[in-house]
């Protein structure tokens, strides 16, 4: 008879494609998991992994086990789920990856909010400023900034960033107002690259596309706060979220440059793994956070309406 534990610590393999990863999450040691593998393969009569010292890999009959077997246990949890929801109160573990920055600004407060509401939910909030693999790092969900890289998990977009090109008045005492972006060459730039926009800004305006490669910035920090005080201090121009900004320059201490000049705004996803079944605390909270998104009001012109705040 087949044993069922085995055939969980063989999806969590599969999941997880390691099988060091699988018995960290698990709570076991290698040997054991790689013990309980042969067993069930000795059991079924085939082999489920190739091995060798390098690597190791699915065979085809590995692979429609797995495929037969989570869908039968997605049918139980499935059902399970569905039974205990109208009678218990919501509970359990979420662990959840976001980028420092937002992840202390607009996600910290949510993740809030929702432990109030939810008191017997718990949640380990990792920032992170690097693309997470959810499943060999056994996250629940991640919070990404930027385009999308994996079209296998499903992604819910929760907010729009505008971005600004400031600089303070005291650095443009020193150096000429730009009037087009390719003045900016000329210009001392701080930025904060991410992956998509490295080490390059985009502008648009009527239709016109204008790319500056910035050669020697005189700053790069993947902190926005660091950038913006940079700005601050008078070091040079950036390019800043627009809600950043709006205090500073509603104050008079910075200024907005080439404002008929549009810059791609930057997108925020929700992202999570694609299954059938999904613990009641997930969808909890991926529709609180999608409750409480707000879209970021564009600076424009030369009379700007400031941004409202940001709250998920």
């Amino acid at each position: 008879m087949v044993d069922l534990n085995s055939v969980l610590i063989f999806i969590k393999t599969v999941e997880c494609n390691n099988f060091t990863a699988a018995a960290d999450q698990l709570n076991m040691t290698k040997s054991m998991v790689s013990r309980k593998i042969t067993e069930l393969e000795e059991t079924l009569g085939m082999a489920l992994w190739y091995r060798n010292t390098r690597r190791i890999q699915l065979t085809e009959a590995g692979r429609n086990y797995y495929q037969q077997c989570t869908d039968g246990i997605n049918n139980i949890l499935s059902a399970s789920d569905m039974l205990q929801n109208d009678f218990k109160e919501p509970a359990g573990h979420l662990r959840i990856a976001a980028p420092t920055a937002s992840g202390r600004e607009m996600i910290g407060p949510a993740v809030v909010e929702f432990l109030k509401q939810y008191p017997k939910i718990s949640i380990e909030l990792v920032l992170l400023d690097r693309q997470v693999d959810l499943i060999s790092e056994g996250f629940d969900l991640a919070f990404v900034a930027g385009p999308l890289h994996n079209s296998d998990f499903i992604a819910r977009k929760i907010a729009i960033t505008q971005k600004i090109l400031c600089a303070s008045k005291d650095y443009l005492h020193d150096f000429d107002l730009p009037s087009h972006p390719q003045d900016l060459v000329k210009h001392q730039c701080i930025t904060s690259p991410t992956s998509d926009d490295l080490l390059e800004w985009h502008f648009s305006c009527d239709g016109k596309q204008e790319n500056i490669k910035l050669e020697h910035p005189h700053l790069i920090s993947r902190s926005l706060d660091i950038s913006l005080q940079a700005v601050l201090a008078g070091l040079g121009v950036s390019i800043l979220p627009a809600e950043k900004c709006a205090e500073y320059i509603k104050a008079g201490s910075l200024v907005q440059l080439l404002p008929e000049w549009a810059l791609k705004p930057r997108e925020h996803f929700l992202v999570f793994p694609n299954r059938d079944y999904m613990p009641k605390r997930l969808k909890l909270f991926i529709d609180f956070v999608q409750a409480r998104a707000k879209i970021n009001i564009p600076l424009r012109g030369p009379h700007m309406r400031l941004p409202e705040s940001k709250n998920l």
